[in-house]
């Protein structure tokens, strides 16, 4: 895989996470999961803050022990997250890292939090609960961080280590980079 196409697989993640989030938009006000940003008295989210300034080149390297390319492509979508993502230098490799910063509520939907994680319950899915992360964090079946921050929600993936759970434990060490920056 070229890095051009690890790029765009990056990207394609991030249009089908926005798709997905803005195809689940609640039509019931009175939903057990509404909730109010105005009640966290915190600004608008991604727009505080560099996804790429969060989790660094050099912290990816460190965690994939590789060399590693910032992907090309805009860091700002137009809905107003962020993204950044570092890919393997060796043709070879299918190492990289993607960290994205999506809002608490976009359109209709006042908690993007629980209307991804009910977006995964309805599919069946088993979530994986992290603790010691944000306010509240989650594997999804994919292998993806989620965590809830006062201001954004941040994804995490890594791949490209050997096995699931040293791409895991490597989404948790640079979560924790992220969280201590922010």
């Amino acid at each position: 895989m070229t890095r051009n196409t690890k790029c765009q697989t990056a990207i394609l993640m991030l249009m089908i996470l926005l798709g997905l989030a803005a195809c689940n938009s609640s039509k019931n006000s009175d939903s057990e999961y509404q909730f109010k940003t105005e009640q966290l008295n915190v600004k608008q989210g991604p727009a505080d803050y560099d996804a790429c300034a969060l989790v660094t080149k050099a912290d990816a390297e460190a965690v994939l022990g590789e060399p590693l390319d910032r992907g090309k492509g805009d860091t700002t979508t137009p809905l107003g997250a962020k993204a950044c993502a570092y890919v393997a230098t060796a043709p070879t490799s299918m190492a990289m890292v993607y960290i994205y910063l999506g809002p608490l509520s976009m359109g209709a939907e006042s908690n993007m939090w629980e209307a991804q994680k009910k977006l995964w319950q309805d599919k069946g899915a088993n979530l994986t609960t992290v603790t010691g992360l944000g306010k509240d964090a989650y594997v999804d079946p994919n292998g993806h961080l989620h965590v809830l921050t006062p201001k954004v929600i941040m994804d995490l993936s890594v791949s490209g280590l050997k096995g699931a759970t040293a791409n895991s434990d490597a989404e948790k060490v640079l979560a924790q980079k992220a969280l201590s920056r922010m």
